[in-house]
């Protein structure tokens, strides 16, 4: 896998990205953790893409900032596949 990079390298095409989100407050966290899962440090990874002027993960806009970033692996190969 990649090293993580600068988020101001990543592409802005819509393609999707492993992103490591800052979470800036308590209460992003306790939106996290209400909706999603418990959320014990204050940086997450999601798989974000830049979408309409906007930083956007599956929880629509992000909650939060992008610092870094890495392509997204390639997915294993299924036996139906080969």
């Amino acid at each position: 896998m990649s090293e993580w990079q600068p988020i101001e390298t990543a592409p802005r095409d819509g393609t999707e990205i492993l992103g490591v989100i800052r979470t800036p407050t308590d209460e992003v966290k306790n939106f996290i953790e209400e909706h999603h899962a418990p959320c014990k440090q204050r940086n997450l990874i999601l798989i974000i893409r830049y979408w309409r002027n906007k930083w956007r993960s599956n929880i629509d806009e992000l909650l939060g900032y992008p610092t870094h970033w890495v392509p997204l692996p390639k997915p294993p190969i299924t036996d139906k596949e080969e």
